[in-house]
Protein backbone atom coordinates (compact mmCIF):
# COMPACT_ATOMS: atom_id res chain seq x y z
CA UNK A 1 0.00 0.00 0.00
CA UNK A 2 3.17 2.54 0.77
CA UNK A 3 4.91 1.38 -1.92
CA UNK A 4 0.98 2.23 -4.07
CA UNK A 5 0.83 5.73 -2.41
CA UNK A 6 4.70 6.65 -2.95
CA UNK A 7 3.89 5.96 -6.71
CA UNK A 8 1.22 7.64 -6.93
CA UNK A 9 2.26 11.07 -5.47
CA UNK A 10 5.55 10.79 -8.04
CA UNK A 11 3.25 10.36 -10.97
CA UNK A 12 1.15 13.36 -10.14
CA UNK A 13 4.30 15.61 -9.09
CA UNK A 14 6.74 14.13 -11.75
CA UNK A 15 3.52 15.29 -14.07
CA UNK A 16 2.89 18.62 -12.92
CA UNK A 17 6.77 19.31 -13.33
CA UNK A 18 6.75 18.05 -16.94
CA UNK A 19 3.74 20.50 -17.08
CA UNK A 20 6.23 23.12 -16.06
CA UNK A 21 8.95 22.56 -18.53
CA UNK A 22 5.86 23.16 -21.25
CA UNK A 23 3.96 26.09 -20.67
CA UNK A 24 3.90 29.80 -19.35
CA UNK A 25 2.95 30.32 -15.78
CA UNK A 26 -0.88 30.93 -15.59
CA UNK A 27 -1.35 27.80 -18.30
CA UNK A 28 0.81 25.50 -16.03
CA UNK A 29 -1.27 25.99 -13.07
CA UNK A 30 -4.30 25.37 -15.34
CA UNK A 31 -3.10 22.29 -17.30
CA UNK A 32 -2.15 21.10 -13.61
CA UNK A 33 -5.74 20.42 -12.84
CA UNK A 34 -6.79 19.27 -16.65
CA UNK A 35 -7.37 22.95 -18.21
CA UNK A 36 -10.53 25.45 -18.69
CA UNK A 37 -9.85 26.54 -15.30
CA UNK A 38 -12.55 28.54 -15.04
CA UNK A 39 -15.44 26.91 -16.83
CA UNK A 40 -14.45 23.85 -15.09
CA UNK A 41 -14.37 25.47 -12.12
CA UNK A 42 -17.50 27.76 -12.50
CA UNK A 43 -19.47 24.47 -13.26
CA UNK A 44 -17.80 22.69 -10.16
CA UNK A 45 -19.51 25.31 -7.94
CA UNK A 46 -22.70 24.50 -9.37
CA UNK A 47 -23.12 21.62 -8.89
CA UNK A 48 -22.77 22.00 -5.26
CA UNK A 49 -25.04 25.07 -4.92
CA UNK A 50 -27.66 22.64 -6.83
CA UNK A 51 -26.79 20.48 -4.16
CA UNK A 52 -27.55 22.66 -1.23
CA UNK A 53 -24.39 24.50 -0.61
CA UNK A 54 -25.10 27.98 1.03
CA UNK A 55 -23.22 30.45 3.06
CA UNK A 56 -21.83 29.71 6.07
CA UNK A 57 -21.29 26.01 5.44
CA UNK A 58 -17.80 24.76 5.49
CA UNK A 59 -16.15 23.05 2.58
CA UNK A 60 -12.83 20.56 1.93
CA UNK A 61 -11.92 20.70 -1.48
CA UNK A 62 -9.38 16.81 -1.27
CA UNK A 63 -7.21 17.65 -4.71
CA UNK A 64 -7.51 21.24 -5.09
CA UNK A 65 -4.85 21.41 -7.44
CA UNK A 66 -4.47 25.07 -8.66
CA UNK A 67 -7.73 26.38 -7.23
CA UNK A 68 -10.15 26.01 -9.90
CA UNK A 69 -13.06 25.64 -7.09
CA UNK A 70 -11.27 27.48 -4.63
CA UNK A 71 -11.16 30.80 -7.04
CA UNK A 72 -15.25 30.62 -7.69
CA UNK A 73 -16.03 29.71 -3.92
CA UNK A 74 -13.94 33.55 -3.61
CA UNK A 75 -15.61 34.76 -5.47
CA UNK A 76 -19.29 33.87 -5.02
CA UNK A 77 -19.79 32.65 -1.42
CA UNK A 78 -19.16 32.86 1.91
CA UNK A 79 -17.66 29.50 2.66
CA UNK A 80 -15.42 28.10 5.64
CA UNK A 81 -13.04 26.23 3.15
CA UNK A 82 -10.28 23.99 3.36
CA UNK A 83 -8.10 23.20 0.11
CA UNK A 84 -5.04 20.43 0.25
CA UNK A 85 -3.19 18.93 -2.64
CA UNK A 86 -0.08 16.65 -3.42
CA UNK A 87 2.13 19.31 -4.72
CA UNK A 88 3.05 22.50 -2.72
CA UNK A 89 3.11 24.79 -6.03
CA UNK A 90 -0.27 24.20 -6.82
CA UNK A 91 -1.60 25.03 -3.38
CA UNK A 92 0.60 28.41 -3.60
CA UNK A 93 -0.95 29.29 -6.94
CA UNK A 94 -4.14 28.56 -5.38
CA UNK A 95 -3.73 30.77 -2.35
CA UNK A 96 -2.39 33.73 -3.96
CA UNK A 97 -5.62 33.62 -6.45
CA UNK A 98 -7.88 33.31 -3.82
CA UNK A 99 -6.95 36.13 -1.18
CA UNK A 100 -9.01 34.72 1.54
CA UNK A 101 -6.48 34.92 4.65
CA UNK A 102 -9.14 32.76 6.98
CA UNK A 103 -9.23 30.12 4.34
CA UNK A 104 -6.56 26.79 4.92
CA UNK A 105 -4.71 25.22 2.09
CA UNK A 106 -2.81 22.45 3.37
CA UNK A 107 -0.25 19.70 2.33
CA UNK A 108 -1.36 15.77 2.20
CA UNK A 109 0.28 12.89 1.71
CA UNK A 110 -2.37 11.40 -0.35
CA UNK A 111 -4.36 9.03 2.46
CA UNK A 112 -5.44 11.75 4.46
CA UNK A 113 -7.87 14.89 5.02
CA UNK A 114 -6.33 18.03 7.39
CA UNK A 115 -9.86 18.51 9.11
CA UNK A 116 -11.26 17.93 12.38
CA UNK A 117 -13.86 15.08 13.10
CA UNK A 118 -17.20 16.50 11.91
CA UNK A 119 -16.65 19.21 10.59
CA UNK A 120 -17.54 20.00 7.00
CA UNK A 121 -20.70 19.50 5.44
CA UNK A 122 -19.07 18.96 1.91
CA UNK A 123 -16.51 17.16 0.66
CA UNK A 124 -15.06 17.01 -2.79
CA UNK A 125 -13.38 15.10 -5.00
CA UNK A 126 -13.47 16.09 -8.30
CA UNK A 127 -11.02 14.27 -10.80
CA UNK A 128 -8.73 12.84 -7.81
CA UNK A 129 -9.92 9.37 -7.70
CA UNK A 130 -9.29 8.99 -11.28
CA UNK A 131 -5.61 9.15 -10.35
CA UNK A 132 -5.54 6.71 -7.51
CA UNK A 133 -5.93 3.30 -6.93
CA UNK A 134 -8.91 1.47 -5.85
CA UNK A 135 -7.29 0.86 -2.21
CA UNK A 136 -6.29 4.72 -1.87
CA UNK A 137 -9.70 5.88 -3.05
CA UNK A 138 -11.55 3.78 0.00
CA UNK A 139 -9.24 4.91 1.94
CA UNK A 140 -10.62 8.67 1.33
CA UNK A 141 -13.79 7.57 1.86
CA UNK A 142 -13.34 6.40 5.76
CA UNK A 143 -11.57 9.86 6.36
CA UNK A 144 -14.82 11.67 4.15
CA UNK A 145 -17.18 9.73 6.78
CA UNK A 146 -14.97 10.90 9.68
CA UNK A 147 -14.93 14.47 8.55
CA UNK A 148 -18.10 15.03 7.45
CA UNK A 149 -20.86 16.14 9.80
CA UNK A 150 -24.12 14.03 10.25
CA UNK A 151 -25.74 14.65 7.02
CA UNK A 152 -23.08 16.25 5.31
CA UNK A 153 -22.36 15.22 1.57
CA UNK A 154 -19.41 14.02 -0.17
CA UNK A 155 -19.25 14.70 -4.32
CA UNK A 156 -16.88 12.96 -6.33
CA UNK A 157 -16.36 12.28 -9.91
CA UNK A 158 -14.97 9.38 -11.81
CA UNK A 159 -14.50 7.64 -14.72
CA UNK A 160 -16.74 4.34 -16.11
CA UNK A 161 -16.62 2.12 -18.85
CA UNK A 162 -20.57 2.64 -19.01
CA UNK A 163 -20.03 5.83 -20.60
CA UNK A 164 -18.92 5.58 -24.12
CA UNK A 165 -16.81 9.30 -24.12
CA UNK A 166 -14.87 8.36 -21.71
CA UNK A 167 -13.59 5.13 -23.44
CA UNK A 168 -11.11 7.64 -25.48
CA UNK A 169 -9.30 8.47 -22.20
CA UNK A 170 -9.27 4.53 -21.61
CA UNK A 171 -7.64 3.84 -25.20
CA UNK A 172 -5.51 6.81 -24.97
CA UNK A 173 -3.91 5.10 -21.84
CA UNK A 174 -3.34 1.81 -23.75
CA UNK A 175 -2.03 3.34 -26.43
CA UNK A 176 0.45 5.38 -24.35
CA UNK A 177 3.77 3.27 -23.52
CA UNK A 178 5.82 6.14 -21.54
CA UNK A 179 6.97 4.23 -18.16
CA UNK A 180 6.02 7.93 -16.33
CA UNK A 181 2.54 8.00 -17.50
CA UNK A 182 -0.26 9.79 -15.61
CA UNK A 183 -2.86 7.05 -13.70
CA UNK A 184 -6.51 7.24 -15.67
CA UNK A 185 -8.11 5.43 -13.31
CA UNK A 186 -11.70 3.71 -13.59
CA UNK A 187 -14.25 3.11 -11.63
CA UNK A 188 -17.52 0.71 -11.52
CA UNK A 189 -20.50 1.66 -10.24
CA UNK A 190 -20.70 -1.57 -7.59
CA UNK A 191 -17.69 -0.31 -6.54
CA UNK A 192 -18.44 3.16 -5.19
CA UNK A 193 -21.80 1.22 -3.65
CA UNK A 194 -19.80 -1.59 -2.04
CA UNK A 195 -16.89 1.73 -1.03
CA UNK A 196 -20.07 3.35 0.70
CA UNK A 197 -21.29 0.02 2.64
CA UNK A 198 -18.08 -0.75 4.71
CA UNK A 199 -17.12 3.09 5.31
CA UNK A 200 -20.37 4.17 6.62
CA UNK A 201 -21.41 6.40 3.67
CA UNK A 202 -25.18 6.14 1.81
CA UNK A 203 -24.85 6.44 -2.03
CA UNK A 204 -27.80 8.55 -2.57
CA UNK A 205 -26.88 9.66 -6.49
CA UNK A 206 -24.69 8.82 -9.70
CA UNK A 207 -24.91 10.86 -12.68
CA UNK A 208 -23.58 9.86 -15.57
CA UNK A 209 -20.62 11.68 -17.84
CA UNK A 210 -22.65 12.20 -20.80
CA UNK A 211 -26.14 13.50 -18.99
CA UNK A 212 -26.32 16.95 -18.64
CA UNK A 213 -26.72 16.81 -14.57
CA UNK A 214 -25.38 20.60 -13.53
CA UNK A 215 -28.09 23.44 -13.76
CA UNK A 216 -26.54 26.77 -14.30
CA UNK A 217 -27.51 30.30 -12.96
CA UNK A 218 -25.54 31.76 -15.63
CA UNK A 219 -23.79 31.11 -18.47
CA UNK A 220 -20.32 29.15 -18.94
CA UNK A 221 -17.65 30.15 -21.05
CA UNK A 222 -15.05 27.97 -22.47
CA UNK A 223 -11.51 28.86 -24.03
CA UNK A 224 -12.68 28.14 -26.78
CA UNK A 225 -15.35 30.66 -27.07
CA UNK A 226 -18.21 28.22 -26.63
CA UNK A 227 -20.78 29.30 -24.41
CA UNK A 228 -22.81 26.58 -22.22
CA UNK A 229 -26.04 27.77 -20.69
CA UNK A 230 -29.27 25.85 -19.21
CA UNK A 231 -27.55 22.64 -18.08
CA UNK A 232 -23.78 21.38 -18.20
CA UNK A 233 -21.65 18.55 -17.29
CA UNK A 234 -18.07 18.31 -15.94
CA UNK A 235 -17.69 15.53 -18.45
CA UNK A 236 -17.06 12.72 -16.11
CA UNK A 237 -19.94 11.13 -14.09
CA UNK A 238 -20.70 12.21 -10.37
CA UNK A 239 -21.75 10.07 -7.43
CA UNK A 240 -23.53 12.21 -4.20
CA UNK A 241 -22.81 10.06 -0.90
CA UNK A 242 -24.22 11.30 2.48
CA UNK A 243 -22.80 10.85 6.16
CA UNK A 244 -26.24 9.43 7.35
CA UNK A 245 -24.65 9.09 10.72
CA UNK A 246 -25.44 5.79 12.97
CA UNK A 247 -27.11 3.87 10.43
CA UNK A 248 -26.21 0.38 10.72
CA UNK A 249 -21.74 -0.03 10.85
CA UNK A 250 -20.56 -2.41 7.83
CA UNK A 251 -18.40 -5.34 7.61
CA UNK A 252 -15.34 -2.85 6.95
CA UNK A 253 -12.67 -6.41 6.97
CA UNK A 254 -13.23 -9.25 9.37
CA UNK A 255 -11.57 -9.69 12.75
CA UNK A 256 -7.43 -9.59 11.53
CA UNK A 257 -5.18 -12.41 10.62
CA UNK A 258 -2.96 -14.08 12.91
CA UNK A 259 -2.83 -16.06 16.16
CA UNK A 260 -3.22 -15.56 19.40
CA UNK A 261 -5.80 -12.82 19.09
CA UNK A 262 -8.06 -11.59 22.29
CA UNK A 263 -10.70 -9.25 23.17
CA UNK A 264 -12.85 -9.92 26.29
CA UNK A 265 -15.51 -7.15 27.94
CA UNK A 266 -14.85 -6.83 31.72
CA UNK A 267 -18.45 -5.26 32.20
CA UNK A 268 -20.97 -4.66 32.03
CA UNK A 269 -21.28 -8.74 32.25
CA UNK A 270 -23.20 -11.02 29.99
CA UNK A 271 -26.92 -10.73 30.78
CA UNK A 272 -26.08 -7.42 33.04
CA UNK A 273 -28.55 -4.56 33.82
CA UNK A 274 -26.96 -1.30 31.18
CA UNK A 275 -28.66 2.26 31.46
CA UNK A 276 -30.66 3.43 28.62
CA UNK A 277 -28.67 7.39 29.34
CA UNK A 278 -25.71 5.90 30.55
CA UNK A 279 -23.17 3.19 29.99
CA UNK A 280 -19.37 2.52 29.93
CA UNK A 281 -17.94 -0.72 28.33
CA UNK A 282 -14.81 -1.47 30.13
CA UNK A 283 -12.39 -4.23 28.43
CA UNK A 284 -8.95 -5.60 26.78
CA UNK A 285 -7.58 -6.65 23.37
CA UNK A 286 -4.50 -8.15 21.98
CA UNK A 287 -3.78 -8.36 18.29
CA UNK A 288 -0.15 -8.64 18.69
CA UNK A 289 -0.06 -8.74 14.64
CA UNK A 290 -1.80 -5.08 14.39
CA UNK A 291 -1.91 -3.89 18.49
CA UNK A 292 0.54 -1.00 17.88
CA UNK A 293 -1.63 -0.05 14.68
CA UNK A 294 -5.07 0.24 16.84
CA UNK A 295 -5.89 3.64 17.26
CA UNK A 296 -9.16 2.95 19.14
CA UNK A 297 -11.39 0.95 20.16
CA UNK A 298 -15.47 1.35 18.80
CA UNK A 299 -18.77 -0.43 20.31
CA UNK A 300 -21.51 -0.89 17.98
CA UNK A 301 -25.21 -1.91 19.38
CA UNK A 302 -27.12 -3.65 17.40
CA UNK A 303 -25.22 -3.04 14.51
CA UNK A 304 -24.80 0.70 15.25
CA UNK A 305 -22.08 2.72 16.31
CA UNK A 306 -22.76 4.18 19.99
CA UNK A 307 -19.13 4.92 20.91
CA UNK A 308 -15.47 5.19 20.59
CA UNK A 309 -12.90 4.70 23.37
CA UNK A 310 -9.95 7.48 23.76
CA UNK A 311 -6.56 5.69 23.42
CA UNK A 312 -5.79 2.30 25.10
CA UNK A 313 -4.27 2.36 28.24
CA UNK A 314 -2.01 -0.24 30.18
CA UNK A 315 -3.77 -3.23 31.59
CA UNK A 316 -0.80 -4.97 33.90
CA UNK A 317 -3.37 -7.87 34.90
CA UNK A 318 -4.06 -8.47 31.25
CA UNK A 319 -0.15 -7.99 29.84
CA UNK A 320 0.30 -10.79 33.44
CA UNK A 321 -1.68 -13.20 32.13
CA UNK A 322 -0.76 -12.91 28.65
CA UNK A 323 2.92 -13.06 29.71
CA UNK A 324 3.94 -9.93 26.96
CA UNK A 325 5.18 -6.86 27.92
CA UNK A 326 3.88 -4.47 30.50
CA UNK A 327 4.34 -1.64 28.28
CA UNK A 328 1.23 -2.60 26.09
CA UNK A 329 -0.97 -1.17 26.10
CA UNK A 330 -4.56 -3.06 26.13
CA UNK A 331 -7.45 -1.88 27.93
CA UNK A 332 -10.17 0.44 26.72
CA UNK A 333 -13.41 2.01 28.19
CA UNK A 334 -16.30 3.19 25.98
CA UNK A 335 -18.89 5.62 27.20
CA UNK A 336 -21.83 4.58 24.97
CA UNK A 337 -24.41 7.18 23.40
CA UNK A 338 -28.31 6.73 24.04
CA UNK A 339 -29.13 3.09 23.60
CA UNK A 340 -31.68 3.56 21.21
CA UNK A 341 -33.32 0.63 22.31
CA UNK A 342 -36.97 0.22 25.01
CA UNK A 343 -36.51 -0.29 28.85
CA UNK A 344 -36.66 -3.87 29.72
CA UNK A 345 -35.34 -4.85 26.32
CA UNK A 346 -31.71 -6.31 24.95
CA UNK A 347 -28.90 -5.23 23.05
CA UNK A 348 -26.12 -6.79 21.45
CA UNK A 349 -22.72 -4.96 22.20
CA UNK A 350 -20.09 -5.61 19.96
CA UNK A 351 -16.12 -5.02 20.03
CA UNK A 352 -15.03 -3.25 16.74
CA UNK A 353 -11.13 -1.94 16.38
CA UNK A 354 -10.19 1.06 14.20
CA UNK A 355 -6.49 1.18 12.87
CA UNK A 356 -4.06 4.16 12.69
CA UNK A 357 -5.03 3.87 8.77
CA UNK A 358 -8.67 4.52 9.33
CA UNK A 359 -9.47 0.72 8.60
CA UNK A 360 -12.54 -0.35 11.21
CA UNK A 361 -12.31 -4.50 11.85
CA UNK A 362 -14.65 -6.74 13.64
CA UNK A 363 -13.53 -8.85 15.93
CA UNK A 364 -15.64 -11.35 17.55
CA UNK A 365 -16.19 -10.08 21.42
CA UNK A 366 -20.21 -9.52 21.49
CA UNK A 367 -21.93 -8.94 24.66
CA UNK A 368 -26.10 -9.35 25.25
CA UNK A 369 -27.07 -6.73 28.24
CA UNK A 370 -30.69 -5.74 29.17
CA UNK A 371 -31.26 -1.96 29.37
CA UNK A 372 -32.93 -0.73 32.22
CA UNK A 373 -34.34 3.27 33.10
Amino acid sequence: MDEQKSQSLKEYRDHFASLAKKHSTDAVYSQAVGGEFSAVGQLELELLVSLGLRDGQSVVDVGCGSGRLAYQLSRNSKVAYIGCDVVPELLEYASSICNRNEWRFAYTDGSSIPADDASADFICFFSVFTHLTHEETFKYFLESRRVLKHGGLMVMSFLEFLVPSHWSQFRASVLNIRPDKHLNQFVSRDGIAAWANHSGLKLLKIYSGDDNYIPLRSEVHYDNGHKLTGFGTLGQSVAILKNVGSEPIADVIAEPLGTGNHSYIDSPPEGGEVSSKQCVVHGWIWFPMIQRDIERVLIAADGKLVGRSNALYERPDVTNVLSINSNERTGFSVNLDDLEVAVGGTVLLEVIIQLKSGLQCRTKTKRRVCVVA
